[in-house]
């Protein structure tokens, strides 16, 4: 496997054919084809299903974009950051978050650091909440902003609280949902739940999920419905429901999406900042985002 192969394949997955990638690989299209089929035999399994002029991608192939995404996004952070320390400047503070629970106010909290030029530089990773937070566990961001249920019992994560809201299901107008204050898990069976996980639900659930799963709910994860956000539009759509918290109301009310209590037995929903290493950036982060929730 090489980094041609790779670079093919995910043009071929993204631009939806081969033609497409040639062009925008600047390569033959025969040399795309070949290339996708050499990984393909060396995997030993058809990464797109082909249908006459269109492809599609099978289930492993979409699994394997994913990762070979996460992977290449990871080595061109890593040059960026060695090239900004070669020059003598400060590795940047990886920051990890999940859309609808801090894009809000995340900004805002970045924008009020006091910081002289350079000082402070960071990157910005965003992913589903669970995903943030095995991120985060296996060293490869530093610092999540995250719920508590997502870290529970984790060794070595300190987690500072910013707000807590209780859970709910979030449904588009018009729904049946409209006309009740509360509902419980009896009134979700037979319900599309939304799982905002571009991987399946057996690999990461996040807390709420998993207790969720455990009463017997059904979790369906939605095509390309990768993060909050795109659960958010599914709901809208009309594809399905979607369990968080109230955290996420302002957010879903701009989307023109309605909530109601979940009446269950399932812990609220603390949104925090989670950290392994110190380092004082993340204080001034806190502070920060303490003067934004606050407001």
């Amino acid at each position: 496997m090489n980094h041609r192969q790779i670079d093919c394949f995910i043009a071929v997955a993204q631009c939806g054919g081969f033609s497409a990638a040639a062009r925008q690989l600047y390569l033959s299209q025969s040399t795309v084809s070949q290339q996708v089929i050499s990984l393909e035999t060396e995997l030993g399994y058809p990464l797109f299903l082909r249908k006459g002029h269109s492809i599609e991608l099978t289930a492993a192939g979409s699994y394997l974009l994913q990762h070979f995404l996460e992977l290449r996004d990871g080595y061109e952070a890593a040059v960026a950051t060695a090239s900004t320390i070669a020059k003598g400047g400060v590795a940047p503070l990886r920051l990890g978050y999940d859309g609808p629970l801090s894009s809000l106010w995340l900004g805002k909290a970045l924008f009020r650091i006091p910081k002289e030029p350079g000082s402070f530089p960071f990157s910005l990773r965003r992913e589903t909440m669970p995903q943030i937070s095995l991120l985060l566990l296996e060293d490869h961001i530093d610092v999540a902003v995250t719920a508590s249920t997502e870290l529970d019992g984790s060794e070595g994560v300190r987690f500072h609280p910013l707000a807590t809201a209780g859970p709910c299901v979030y449904f588009p107008r018009g729904h049946k949902f409209s006309r009740m204050k509360a509902v419980t898990l009896e009134d979700l069976q037979g319900e599309t739940l939304l799982s905002a996980y571009g991987v399946p639900t057996t690999r990461f659930l996040s807390a709420t999920g998993t207790l969720l799963e455990a009463q017997g709910i059904e979790l369906r994860t939605a095509t390309n419905c990768r993060d909050g956000d795109t659960a958010f539009m599914a709901v809208r759509a009309g594809m399905g429901l979607f369990v968080a918290s109230h955290l996420c109301d302002a957010y879903a009310e701009a989307l023109g999406v309605d909530s109601v209590d979940l009446d269950a037995n399932l812990p609220s929903i603390t949104l925090g900042i989670a950290w392994k290493q110190d380092d004082p950036r993340i204080d001034q982060l806190i502070a920060a985002a303490e003067q934004v929730v606050g407001h």
